[in-house]
């Protein structure tokens, strides 16, 4: 007559059994995220079938549907939307699957339109734009006194230049995803006002820095620039983004010039060279943002 199993072999046989009903799922579901990164739509159908979970995710905490967006895989997309994925949830770093199809380095450069309108498209933000600019950097110049220098540079109106640029960009190249409801060159004073944020989802400040100081031994200003950019969120008034731009050789490398004629075109060329950083910039940061 056979022995019965001892009772340590009953306890073998049943955490076997538990690890196995833990396992199953976690398997299907890398499974699952695989197929759709690599748009393999008959196969992650057969996996849901089989009742993988259109909630797991990856180390990055991307789901199959975020994964097939990145890449591309509109068909994908959509098969995995009909079955009820979410596009609504974030990864780690706050994607969602729309974020990820428009604004991911490791995205893919093909399919990525036909993503987009697969998935449902987020609100619109209100964007109200204000410029100025500051004299702080006005050290010296070669052929100016201080006070003709200020006068000199202000004059340019680097405030009214670099909204003047961004609102181009936005209205031939930013793709639509945000509505400036109020735009303002505002001189030389940088602080939104309360107006500022009425009708609106976040305030971009963006303030320029121009920046020149005489070399006497060469007869020549040298100069640069700085853009200081920040996104400001209405509700609560905190700052959601910042970054800085340009200054000397961080980016915008300075320049020398032997005239102040040559201000213009130098601190110009500079402003609109950026238009399209800081607009990317910006919009990425708060598509990454919960409400």
């Amino acid at each position: 007559m056979p022995h019965a199993p001892s009772r340590s072999r009953l306890r073998a046989i049943a955490l076997g059994l538990a690890l196995a009903a833990v396992w199953a799922p976690a398997d299907s579901g890398t499974e699952l995220l695989d197929a759709a990164s690599k748009g393999l739509t008959a196969k992650v159908g057969e996996l849901l079938a089989k009742g993988a979970s259109l909630g797991a995710k990856d180390k990055n905490g991307r789901t199959a549907l975020m994964l097939a967006a990145q890449r591309g895989h509109a068909e994908t997309v959509r098969a995995l939307l009909e079955k009820g994925a979410s596009p609504n949830d974030r990864d780690a770093r706050g994607y969602t699957a729309y974020g990820l199809a428009m604004f991911s380095p490791a995205g893919a450069r093909t399919g990525i339109d036909e993503v987009l309108s697969a998935l449902p498209r987020p609100p619109r933000p209100h964007l109200v734009v204000e410029t100025a600019w500051s004299a702080a950097g006005l050290y010296s110049s070669c052929f100016l006194r201080p006070e003709q220098l200020v006068q000199q540079v202000g004059g340019i109106q680097l405030d009214a230049i670099a909204l003047v640029d961004f609102r181009r960009f936005v209205a031939h190249s930013g793709k639509d995803l945000v509505e400036i409801v109020k735009a303002e060159s505002r001189g030389v004073a940088m602080v939104p006002d309360d107006d500022a944020f009425q009708d609106a989802d976040a305030v971009l400040a963006l303030e320029v820095r121009p920046v020149a100081a005489c070399l006497p031994q060469e007869s020549n200003d040298n100069l640069s620039l700085t853009i200081e950019a920040q996104l400001v969120r209405a509700k609560d008034r905190s700052v959601v983004w910042k970054k800085t731009y340009g200054g000397g050789l961080a980016g915008l490398h300075a320049r020398r010039v032997t005239s102040p004629s040559q201000y213009f075109p130098v601190y110009d060329e500079w402003t609109k060279a950026h238009a399209e950083q800081v607009y990317g910039d910006a919009v990425e940061a708060w598509y990454r943002l919960k409400p």
